[in-house]
């Protein structure tokens, strides 16, 4: 989704079936057994942000959730 963003900026018809067809080319990599970023592959951290309780998080991601779907309904519908 973000590298979508790198080529197309907002969420329009041209971000979406770029969207698609990298996620095309990622089940087919993946159908192949190839996985993981190369020489990038490493193991993950967090550099900071907000720590949460996971519960908390949860009503974040509720809260956010709730919001694109309020949003999507008064544009209307479809992908956001």
């Amino acid at each position: 989704h973000e590298l979508t963003h790198i080529v197309v900026s907002p969420h329009n018809q041209k971000f979406y079936a770029l969207l698609d067809e990298l996620q095309d080319e990622a089940d087919k990599l993946m159908d192949k057994g190839i996985s993981g970023v190369g020489a990038f592959e490493c193991q993950g951290a967090r550099s900071g942000g907000l720590q949460r309780s996971s519960v908390e998080g949860k009503h974040v991601m509720i809260k956010a959730a709730e919001k694109r779907r309020r949003v999507q309904e008064m544009m209307g519908g479809g992908r956001l």
